[in-house]
């Protein structure tokens, strides 16, 4: 422990410890040079231009729905959303994070409100990018670049992402194994957000897993059948119920998915979600939560039909899997 030569015996500061340990002086340094490091990048990030152009849009939205109109003169659906917006109850942060792992946690206030942290490893994550970049041949998207806008899947392998609305792409996934055709054609062949494809020629997990060679990327949607079982498994409410279908979705950071009811005829009896990038804040009702990637969450019962759920906007792009259950067609 060196100390200061040019000062010695009672000369020396009273104030100024000059037996400090230097390592703990360079963990104090290191610990801040990451702080700062991490401050520039979230910076950084909320300066990115694609970021900052759907931050606006929003932004001017929600303030053109806000603002102006004499009340007589406005539609009910503006005055449901100003109703919302400004005379809605406080909203209550849900700390995820303080969660046990392996379980599903029901939220004390919210009924059907499910949270499962930590599903997916990274490395499950990594696998899941890969195999949606085989599955929508490099990510490609229906009408960009040559591609075009299909009708339905390829041997239920290959379908590209379809743009549902502008930043916010949809592929649809039967269900493992497969999907029942019943529910196919009463149910999910006329859905807008999957452009209307035939339910019965989306991707198949189980044909790609039984169809690809050990080194292929398509032997990856083992990780989406996890998280389907894993659902099944600790979820009370999805019981016996049927997996309809599943949903990947790519969200272009910036932008939101903004409050509202899941389709009651087709978007299933219970909504669980497994977020593959991006760390979100989700509002179900008067409850907010931060979602990292591998978390995985669920709506049900009053959490799912009482109270509508968004998805506010982050500096990061968002893909995620949304599995639902529970048919509501006879």
């Amino acid at each position: 422990r060196p100390k200061c030569e040019s000062v010695t015996g009672d000369q020396r500061h009273p104030y100024i410890d000059t037996d400090i340990d230097h390592s703990t002086t360079f963990g104090i340094l290191y610990h801040l040079d990451t702080l700062t490091t991490q401050m520039l990048r979230r910076v950084v990030k909320h300066l990115d231009a694609v970021y900052l152009k759907n931050r606006l849009v929003y932004t001017f939205l929600d303030s053109m729905l806000l603002s102006g109109g004499h009340p007589d003169e406005l539609s009910p659906e503006v005055k449901a959303f100003r109703q919302e917006e400004l005379f809605g109850p406080k909203i209550h942060t849900w700390d995820v994070r303080a969660l046990p792992i392996g379980v599903a946690t029901e939220h004390p206030d919210m009924p059907g409100l499910w949270m499962m942290p930590s599903v997916l490893s990274s490395l499950e994550i990594d696998h899941i990018h890969d195999f949606l970049a085989h599955v929508t041949r490099a990510n490609s998207v229906q009408g960009e670049n040559g591609v075009p806008i299909r009708s339905g899947g390829l041997e239920n392998k290959f379908l590209e992402w379809f743009e549902y609305h502008p930043g916010r792409w949809m592929l649809p996934l039967q269900p493992h194994p497969e999907i029942n055709e019943d529910i196919a054609r009463l149910v999910l062949s006329d859905m807008q957000s999957t452009n209307n494809t035939d339910p019965m020629t989306w991707p198949n997990l189980k044909t790609l897993w039984d169809s690809a060679p050990e080194t292929s990327h398509a032997r990856y949607a083992e990780q989406i059948i996890k998280i389907q079982e894993t659902v099944t498994r600790l979820v009370p409410d999805v019981g016996d119920e049927p997996c309809l279908f599943i949903q990947m979705q790519r969200l272009e950071r910036g932008s939101r998915v903004g409050k509202h009811f899941d389709d009651f005829r087709k978007g299933g009896k219970i909504i669980s979600t497994a977020v593959l990038q991006g760390e979100n804040i989700i509002r179900v009702g008067h409850i907010q939560f931060k979602v990292l990637p591998g978390d995985v969450y669920a709506l049900a019962r009053n959490a799912r039909y009482d109270v509508k759920h968004e998805v506010l906007p982050d500096p990061d792009d968002r893909l995620s899997a949304t599995i639902r259950f529970g048919n509501t067609v006879s």
